[in-house]
């Protein structure tokens, strides 16, 4: 009965997501996905920027497509 309740919530919200910063667990190349705990709940997330993402590192919500945080580096890293 809950799950049906929030599932029928509109999603207008989430973009009030976008741009927050989250802690990524484990390393993340271009492409990769990973679990993370987000505001209390388990998503995706997935490293759509150009850079590996290191263990750790704090990272910017690029944009939400379902239960996926499309996740980037806060800054490019220069070598």
């Amino acid at each position: 009965q809950l799950y049906a309740k929030l599932m029928s919530k509109p999603l207008g919200k989430v973009s009030t997501d976008i741009d927050q910063h989250v802690v990524i667990p484990e390393e993340l190349a271009p492409g990769q996905s990973c679990r993370i705990e987000y505001r209390g709940s388990g998503w995706t997330a997935t490293n759509v920027g150009d850079h590996a993402l290191a263990a750790g590192d704090t990272v910017r919500i690029d944009s939400i497509e379902g239960v996926t945080l499309r996740v980037r580096a806060l800054r490019a890293r220069h070598h």
